[in-house]
């Protein structure tokens, strides 16, 4: 998850789960006999399961609607400073994609494997392949990094 989305994200799924939780207080409020007598347990029970199902939709829709959707491509051909090389994609991106910020992030994982991620515009198989030939050419001559790496992008519609 990126990191400008975990607030929207965690008020979210506090949202979520207060309602969950405050609707299944109020539909287990009849079970306590010493409150039985303070409230009416008939007029808690169905605003309870009303909390209880609201809960459950929103989360199940915050779920849904935070998944991405990625086109992934394996690039062959392309020492890893994390910093370097998103500087060297935003420089590289940033030509082909003018008067637009496009937001990138770079991920290290295991053994010289990177992984990179940008948000952009449904591309052409034209603009691909020149995001491609972009991104190796600009890693190789600017880092020294001829290993191959993974493309995602997370198609903005």
């Amino acid at each position: 998850m990126r990191t400008e989305h975990l607030l929207i994200s965690i008020t979210g799924l506090l949202l979520g789960f207060c309602m969950f939780f405050g609707g299944l207080f109020f539909f287990l409020m009849g079970s306590f006999p010493q409150w039985r007598r303070f409230f009416d347990f008939k007029a808690f029970a169905p605003m309870g399961l009303v909390f209880m199902f609201t809960g459950l939709i929103f989360l199940t829709l915050l779920y849904f609607l935070s998944r991405r959707r990625y086109l992934r491509l394996r690039v062959e051909g392309v020492s890893i400073d994390k910093r370097a090389i998103e500087q060297v994609v935003d420089r590289a991106l940033q030509p082909i994609f003018p008067g637009t910020v496009v937001a990138t992030d770079v991920i290290v994982r295991g053994k010289r494997k990177l992984e990179i991620l940008a948000d952009i515009p449904y591309p052409s198989e034209e603009k691909m392949t020149v995001i491609e030939n972009t991104l190796k050419e600009s890693l190789s001559t600017q880092l020294g990094y001829h290993d191959g790496f993974t493309f995602n992008i997370g198609l903005n519609q």
